[in-house]
């Protein structure tokens, strides 16, 4: 398999949150490699993980936002979407990020 990433990844074993719906959603995942621009995570099932979402790790006080770029089994790549390339309106809810990509493979 090709390794298309952009950037050297990190292995890493740390525990992190997905969270979505206003971080009124939660679901435990396991951080195993990071870079400044994605990161994979283990997941029990990533049936669940909506396309866009809030990363929240362990020991770290800022989260990142991320867009969901593949699954398999149960791990997930993310790509870390840019502050300015996400938007929140006034109320707090989350508006979707322009990407290019329009759909998410199984």
């Amino acid at each position: 398999m090709e390794d298309r990433r952009a950037e050297v990844r990190h292995p890493l074993f740390k525990q992190a949150r997905i969270a979505f719906n206003e971080r009124q959603s939660l679901i435990d995942c396991t951080l195993r490699n990071l870079s400044d621009s994605g990161a994979c995570l283990e997941v029990v099932d990533h049936s669940g993980v909506p396309s866009n979402f809030e990363l929240l790790i362990e020991g770290d006080d800022a989260s990142r936002q991320c867009f969901l770029v593949w699954r398999s089994d149960n791990r997930i790549g993310v790509e870390f979407i840019e502050n300015d390339a996400h938007a929140f309106d006034e109320g707090g809810d989350e508006q979707a990020p322009d990407r290019r990509r329009a759909t998410v493979p199984d």
